[in-house]
């Protein structure tokens, strides 16, 4: 026997997660392992693979074929998918226009005598006359599956049959998502259409949207009907009708076989819905489509036996039909009655080999096949082993189909691998879905199989479970070690593919799958990839190999040749799995072969690999683990693979925020490649994958970056002299007409702040937060111009189209979503893909909330659900804004969440860019971490935004009414809480018994007349789909419900269960916060359908009592809404407001000041029953946070020299403690009571009053630097952080940053004093600097005492000039009783008789600390 010495290339296959830490530093982990493989290249012992071994198994699962593979962009074409009685639902289809317009329904009266059902739509208005059709016109409109992806310059046939009584004038349109931009239309006008006529047409895009919709529409009176409506790219694979991008996804993986059309899609949980070849043939207008009962969803069978056999020959497959043996899930055809069934499966083979003049096979030709399929394997059934009647079935299948056609292998259900079969079969099936540990040990499944009988046919294999996800690299290693199995194995394997194969991201019945897609994108798995790795094996040598390891379990290999059809050379493949927990050198021996006769340029080595077991593809990142090509150099005579580890337990790269203090230079590109440098140094390779493991360069405002990094690895490089530290990556949660008169900015009135700032005009908002939405709010009309400072950016991306959203007000838009993927990899992208979009654009409505908020240009007649709200602006309507993106929805939290990295490349580009403000409605979750020592990265990018002179205003928090909840407690951020205003919308609630109650609605009918009253119960979780009042008891009445708990923010589900079960209206009770913070979910206008009015707990007891006890039966009557301003409406601090004290550093007061942030109308993006006409009520600090913002660029408008701390004192020292009409401030909790400073810090913004302030306690850089060192952080760890030059390690500067002594927190000069533990006596320090009028001017100081102290000050009399504009003053706390007291409260007022300056005082007396 020879030997294959003409090998000309050895291809090295590796499978491994790959951390480079563990190739340059042994030390790290255990030491490495050698294993010997040895091959021998000696045909004497290779066996010779099948030429079929693996191929791909097609089922109709995941909307694979319809929506997928099979082109066709039209779902339910004909409109049989609501079922054969009619009125049916023609879902997907939707109606344009309203019942005035047209009706339409579902007849029997289709033309295809298989398809009996047909659309009729009766077109009530015209184009002329009394009823006048919208010039629009009326129709109806099918959006695909999910969206028809319309990409422009691209052709589409439309095809679709018609008739009339009389002439039809239709407009045929492909419209973007919304219905609103046209992609490419023509019209059809025709006189003569009584008969079923059929309707062509060809439509070229002229515009790209992937969530087009097909529209039919008319303006002419009349009754028309539609059917079979067909729309198909003209640019198909071949014409064959697949879509192009997904079957090059398959050929790639040159299957040698394709099994379809599927597995338990072929049985049917009832046989009347299993696949039957005869109905999927034919003209497609024909074939009647059927439900998959399995998977649940509708098929039109335009993929139907036909197109598979095609598609089998398009691929260069081996078609592998599996064919119903007369069982299903739940019920089986008796033996005795089979022979029919037999009968349908000779016909099918005859349709695939019959000749052109067979009954069958003339079937074929005429659809555009002459020559027969080439089909050589059937499969009886699939998993029906062990059914009564299987065994019986198969047997009478068997024999006609050998009687007919003996070369036709035949495949049976039943295992064959542990024992023999008691019946006859060329191939047994054999599945296997199970866990990464399983699958790699049943590598060795078919080692002791006997090699005489039936073959083994593995058509679905796959790891599952929670170590696959949705497609990870730890099942594709352990699918790979078995799949070598089956290769050691192919005198035993004759067939084996992977299960199943696609998946549509929005019907994703089963996980993982192999190809991943939705209408415009595809990528594959881990899974798909490691199929890559045995595309050579079909029709190949296998050589003998072994290996020789320690531990060799976790070890396996295999060797093939096979020779190349287009240079006709021959290939040495190894292929290897390291599935163990240590690193392994694999020494490579090659029996028969001299390696040195191999060219040098003939050894490469390709790994699967990647940082993390857990990886995954997605469509933003769909290469993140895919094989990689590598040249080796010449081998030398021998070979050594590093074979690195699968399950250490560091190999888990995280990621991380290295920060190495303020920026060297100003060299920005010098700063990044240091970084570079720095990041290749730790992990140990070039500088180029130290580029692609690096998330962000921070460099502008700071210098620092985010990197994925393994535990030891972030170690590593802390102890590097110039890094600051490194902090693992954190999340942050995201925490209108009225408001702004609330606040004294009213536009009607001339002598207010906003007139004064000339609304902000020339001022750049920054906004950190989930994206902006176009909307008029953003309109630039009487804007001024972009200022001539800005450096930043809008460019179109993706859907964000910069030509119509970009303007004089939206002059930036940057997205960040390289930090939230890497954190979320493989856990949020069929979210992410469809209900977030990687652009600016904001697709949950969170950021254009707060952006319109801050700066939303005028809006007049706003309306929502019925109510007019008057004029919307925002707090600076001339303000310019900025859009940093950096928030995204995550679904497994259920909330929007800022990634660190991300927001921290935002604060960077934002200092560059040249914004005036920061705005950030987002904040950390407690425990809160010092902001120079391992943690808050937050805090890190404010204090050097804040440095650079710019404000950073960010949201306290909503974890309110608990104490010592409040975020974003650094000082020298500005820190808001939330707070009402006066305005509620009221329903006045009267009772049979005559009694008056009020609450709060949004109720625009004319109010509900007595009608009865039931108690509907109280809940405190979230109802089920199908929870349903009885409609016996609440049909026709008004049903009061208590909601507790989960219940309270689930009003409307249970409205929308009162709706269907008939109820007239909804009172339900929730607590306090919930009347504040959710006080209009529901209208008769929204989706609910009824009214909803809230009530306080109080207010529900005393309407239940009347319903539980009423002697006569129980009535209300319901009024309109009735909206109240002013007076009526106390102020107060919303509940869900997050409280002082500061728990990081009590002595700095937080919050700082509170703003309207209940019930605040503003655009919002997301479409819900909450947003009319894109706006919606939303609450939260993070809706009080930008009503701040606003004041802050009005104010720095006015006062563009005045430093971030003196904006903020002007505001806390100006603030109002009492509402605008006298009343005193309440803050809602249980129970209410006065609000204090640790509600609303100095109290409700007073922006006219902080205009003008008088005086400031104002700070800069150097104090904040003494405020971290009164925190005992070293010099050293302050100068990295915050020195200008922190490379140049200046001795004097070190030991000089902190001064000596060091000052106490108390002395900050803060406009504020909080006194956390006052044992005895206590003095403070504080300057402030005169900036009123006149200069020459006199304060005296008024003391209003906390209880328990007291406080004097000295001087007590500040007396100001032209020289003196500066005055430092002590304040002296002391204790009058000797016992532990909880906080008080009092204050410090400096007053000239027009200016009061009001410094909020803290103190908690604590003679003896308590633990």
């Amino acid at each position: 026997m020879g030997s294959n010495s003409a090998i000309c290339c050895i291809l090295v296959f590796i499978l491994m997660v790959l951390n480079s830490v563990y190739q340059y530093s042994a030390i790290e982990i255990e030491a490495s392992q050698t294993a010997l493989l040895f091959v021998n290249t000696s045909e004497a012992s290779a066996k010779e693979i099948p030429e079929n071994l693996f191929g791909i198994f097609f089922e109709e699962i995941n909307h694979a074929g319809a929506g997928g593979l099979w082109a066709e962009l039209v779902s339910n074409r004909g409109f049989e998918a609501g079922g054969p009685n009619t009125p049916s639902n023609i879902d997907p289809w939707s109606i344009i226009g309203d019942e005035s317009s047209l009706i339409v329904s579902t007849e029997r009266s289709s033309r295809f005598s298989r398809n009996k059902i047909a659309l009729r739509m009766e077109v009530l208005c015209d184009n002329e006359g009394t009823s006048i059709c919208p010039a629009c016109g009326v129709g109806i409109y099918n959006p695909g599956f999910w969206g028809m992806n319309i990409e422009q310059g691209k052709t589409y046939k439309l095809v679709f049959y018609v008739r009339s009584e009389g002439s039809i004038d239709l407009s045929v349109s492909l419209m973007g998502s919304e219905g609103l931009q046209t992609l490419a239309t023509a019209n059809i006008k025709a006189s003569h259409v009584s008969n079923w006529t059929k309707m062509e047409v060809l439509l070229q895009a002229l515009g790209t949207d992937a969530k087009s919709r097909l529209q039919l529409t008319t303006t002419k009176k009349g009754v028309i009907w539609f059917d079979q409506v067909s729309l198909m790219p003209t640019d198909t694979y071949k014409g064959h009708g697949f879509r192009n991008d997904l079957f090059e996804m398959l050929k790639d993986l040159r299957p040698g076989f394709i099994r379809f059309p599927g597995g338990c899609f072929v049985e049917g949980e009832w046989l009347r819905n299993a696949f039957r070849w005869k109905a999927t043939v034919g003209p497609w207008e024909e074939r009647p489509g059927h439900f998959g009962d399995v998977w649940y969803y509708w098929t039109d069978d335009g993929l139907g036996h036909f197109e598979f056999l095609q598609l089998a020959e398009d691929l260069g497959a081996a078609p592998v039909w599996v064919f119903n043996n007369g069982v299903s899930h739940n019920d089986q055809v008796d033996t005795s009655s089979v022979l029919p069934f037999v009968q349908e499966i000779l016909d099918g083979i005859e349709f695939a080999r019959g000749g052109p003049q067979s009954k069958w096979g003339s079937l074929r030709a005429a659809m555009g096949h002459p020559e027969p399929f080439d089909l050589k394997y059937v499969a009886v059934g699939n998993e029906d082993c062990g059914k009564k009647n299987y065994v019986g079935n198969y047997l009478k299948f068997y024999s006609a189909i050998k009687k007919a056609y003996p070369d036709i292998k035949i495949i049976s259900n039943c295992d064959g691998s542990s024992e023999p079969l008691d019946h006859p079969a060329d191939m047994y099936d054999y599945h296997i879905y199970t866990g990464a540990n399983n699958m790699f040990s049943s590598a060795s499944k078919f080692d002791q199989v006997s090699r005489n009988g039936p073959k083994a046919f593995v058509s679905e294999y796959a790891v599952t479970g929670k170590d696959a996800g949705k497609g990870s690299l730890l099942a594709a290693l352990a699918e790979a070690g078995f799949v070598i199995g089956l290769e050691r194995n192919c005198d035993a394997v004759e067939m084996a593919s992977y299960a199943p194969l696609f998946v549509n991201t929005n019907d994703r019945t089963w996980n993982p799958d192999a190809i991943v897609f939705n209408s415009a994108q595809v990528y594959g798995t881990p899974s798909y990839w490691m199929q890559h790795f045995f595309r050579e094996s079909n029709g190949a040598t296998l050589l003998s190999s072994s290996l020789q390891a320690n531990s060799s379990s976790s070890l396996i290999a295999s060797a093939i040749v096979w020779q190349k059809s287009e240079d006709n050379k021959k290939y040495l493949r190894i292929k290897v799995v390291n599935f163990g927990s240590n690193n392994v050198t694999l020494k490579i021996f090659i029996d028969g072969l001299e390696l040195n006769s191999v060219p040098s340029f003939g050894f490469t080595k390709t790994e699967l690999t990647s940082s993390n077991l857990m990886d995954e593809n997605s469509f933003l990142v769909p290469k993140k683990v895919m094989p990689i090509k590598i040249s080796m150099e010449e081998a030398g005579g021998k070979m050594d693979i590093p074979l690195l580890i699968t399950k250490a337990d560091d190999t888990e790269s995280k990621l991380y925020i290295v920060y190495l203090g303020d920026k060297p230079h100003n060299d920005h590109e010098r700063i990044t490649d240091s970084h570079h440098d720095m990041l290749a140094n730790v992990i140990g390779s070039s500088k180029d994958e130290a580029k692609m493991q690096m998330v962000y360069s921070y460099r502008h405002s700071f210098s620092g970056f985010a990197a994925k990094l393994t535990e030891s690895q972030a170690k590593k490089i802390a102890e590097f002299p110039e890094v600051v530290h490194v902090i693992r990556n954190r999340h942050h949660k995201v925490l209108n007409t009225r408001s702004w008169d609330f606040l004294g900015l009213s536009a009607r009135v001339p002598d207010n702040l906003l007139h004064e700032s000339n609304m902000g005009d020339d001022i750049i908002i920054g906004v950190i937060d989930t994206g902006i939405l176009p909307n008029s709010a953003f309109e630039d009309e009487g804007l001024g111009p972009i200022p001539a400072r800005w450096k930043g950016e809008c460019k179109s991306i993706g859907m964000f189209n910069a030509s119509t959203q970009c303007n004089n007000k939206v002059i930036g838009a940057r997205f960040y979503k390289d930090g939230f993927i890497e954190e979320f990899q493989g856990n949020i992208t069929d979210y992410f893909t469809y209900s977030d979009n990687p652009s600016p654009l904001d697709a949950v409505g969170h950021g254009s909330h707060i952006a319109s908020t801050a700066a939303g240009s005028f809006v007049a007649n706003t309306s929502y659900f019925g109510h007019n709200f008057g004029t919307f602006r925002g707090g600076a309507p001339r303000a310019h804004l900025a859009i940093y993106k950096a928030c995204w929805y995550e679904p497994t939290l259920e909330t929007q969440t800022c990634n660190d990295a991300d927001v921290l490349q935002a604060f960077e580009d934002a200092s560059h860019d040249g914004v005036d403000i920061l705005s950030l409605s987002f904040g950390p979750t407690m425990p809160f971490i010092a902001e120079v020592d391992m943690g808050s990265n937050l805090a890190m990018a404010s204090f050097h935004a804040v440095s650079d002179g710019i404000p950073v205003v960010c949201a306290a928090g909503n974890d309110g009414p608990v104490g010592a909840t409040v975020t974003n407690v650094s000082p020298w951020m500005l820190t808001v809480a939330a707070s009402n205003m006066d305005r509620a919308f009221q329903t006045i609630i009267t009772l049979g018994n005559n009694k008056t109650f009020s609450g709060q609605s949004l109720m625009t009918r004319d109010g509900i007349g007595f009608t009865d009253l039931i108690f509907g119960g109280e809940f405190n979780s979230v109802p089920n789909e199908n929870f349903r009042f009885l409609p016996s008891e609440v049909a026709g009445k008004v049903v009061l419900c208590y909601l507790i708990k989960d219940g309270k923010s689930n009003i409307a589900a249970y409205a929308m269960a009162a709706n269907a079960s008939g109820a007239t209206a909804m009172i339900v009770a929730v607590p306090p916060d919930d009347v504040t913070i959710f006080p209009f979910y529901t209208s008769n206008y929204s989706l609910v359908g009824l009214p909803v009015i809230q009530v306080d707990y109080e207010t529900g007891t005393d309407i239940m009592n009347y319903c539980l006890t009423s002697d006569a039966n129980p009535m209300v009557k319901l009024s309109s809404t009735k909206v109240l301003l002013g007076k009526p409406v106390p102020a107060k601090v919303a509940a869900y407001s997050s409280r002082g004290p500061n728990s990081y550093v009590p002595s700095v007061l937080k919050p700082d000041i509170a703003a309207p942030g209940t019930s605040i109308l503003a655009v919002n993006a997301h479409s819900d029953f909450m947003t009319d006409g894109g706006y919606s009520l939303n609450s939260g600090t993070s809706i009080a946070t930008p009503h701040v913002t606003g004041i802050v660029a009005l104010l720095r408008s006015v006062h563009p020299d005045w430093s971030p701390a003196a904006i903020k004192s002007a505001l806390v020292t100006s603030a109002w403690n009492t509402d605008t009409y006298g009343y005193p401030i309440f803050a809602e909790s249980n129970p209410r009571k006065l609000a204090d400073a640790f509600d609303y810090g100095g109290g409700i913004a007073n922006p006219n009053g902080a205009a003008h302030p008088g005086l400031v306690y104002d700070m800069g850089r150097n104090d904040y630097i003494h405020y971290l060192c009164s925190l005992g952080y070293s010099n050293g760890l302050i100068y990295n952080a915050t020195a200008d030059n922190p490379e140049i390690q200046n001795v004097s500067g070190i030991r000089g940053m902190c001064p000596k002594p060091t000052m106490s927190t108390l002395d900050l000069n803060l406009p504020s004093i909080t006194i956390p533990n006052l044992k005895d006596s206590i003095t403070v320090k504080r300057t402030v600097t005169n900036v009123g009028l006149p200069v020459k001017s006199v304060y005296k100081a008024v003391i209003k005492t906390p209880l328990g102290t007291k406080v004097s000050v000295k001087p007590k009399i500040l007396s100001f000039d032209y020289g003196i504009k500066k005055i430092t003053f002590q304040v002296t706390i002391k204790s009058t009783k000797k016992y532990n007291l909880g906080y008080t409260f009092g204050s410090l007022t400096w007053t000239d008789g027009k200016h009061s300056v009001r410094s909020p005082i803290s103190v908690k007396t604590e003679i003896v600390p308590l633990y």
